[in-house]
């Protein structure tokens, strides 16, 4: 059963929390009987949107759904030639940069209509945190990216990506934005040319990434770059003390 306690979510939410994510024939019961043995106060739980029988049955038992996330592949990849617009640079990010990625993160995902904002029992500060510490800490720990790339104008950062490799043949584009200043100028479109070549630099054979349903920009743009979608999941939260 591919289900853990989330320390990292403890510390930021105040309460014991767990994730899983259903792959096959994980038995409902059995989560809940595992959370309760464990005294898991705040679950949160992804599924297929292809298993509807379970997601309602989660909705029977008190879940709420947070939002649907769609994944897409990249199994031909080619960088597409476009240049930054003039005043724009790119670079690798380093250790160095823990600091002005958490600042940029933070003005990037501000109510982000990811999952931790759509629960109205989490306090919204906290989950703008989830993804300002995240990209800080993709900075330092190679278990979180194996590169960090940004966009800058006159030196600063305005945009980032970071990549991981999965396993030998397949890599994910992990985490990525724009400042609301500087959007719609092509600067994601370069970056995801960057994540592209660094995938063929490194031999792989595909790129993945999602995002929620409702974020339609990225996905045409993801849509020109060559991938095409591959997959999609429901994420549920279930709070154990109402």
């Amino acid at each position: 059963m591919n289900i853990s306690l989330s320390e990292l979510d403890k510390k930021r939410f105040g309460v014991v929390t767990a994730k899983i994510s259903f792959e096959g024939d994980e038995s409902l019961a059995d989560v809940l009987t595992w959370c309760a043995e464990k005294k898991v106060e705040f679950l949160i739980a992804r599924s297929p949107t292809a298993n509807i029988h379970l997601a309602q049955d989660m909705e029977k038992k008190g879940f709420i759904l947070t939002d649907t996330l769609v994944c897409y592949v990249n199994a031909a990849i080619k960088v597409t030639a476009r240049p930054l617009p003039a005043g724009f640079e790119w670079r690798v990010g380093g250790a160095g940069d823990a600091e002005v990625a958490d600042r940029l993160a933070a003005q990037i995902f501000k109510g982000y209509g990811g999952h931790y904002h759509a629960d109205a029992r989490l306090e919204q500060a906290d989950c703008d945190l989830v993804y300002s510490s995240w990209m800080a800490s993709s900075c330092t720990d190679k278990n979180l990216a194996d590169a960090v790339f940004f966009v800058t104008h006159e030196s600063m950062p305005v945009g980032f990506l970071t990549v991981k490799k999965k396993n030998d043949s397949s890599g994910d584009i992990v985490l990525n934005g724009i400042h609301p200043d500087f959007q719609n100028r092509g600067l994601y479109f370069y970056l995801v040319n960057l994540a592209k070549q660094w995938a063929i630099d490194q031999n792989l054979a595909q790129l993945t990434v999602s995002t929620q349903v409702t974020n339609t920009g990225v996905q045409r743009i993801w849509c020109r770059q060559g991938f095409e979608p591959s997959g999609s999941f429901y994420t549920f939260h279930k709070w154990f003390n109402q």
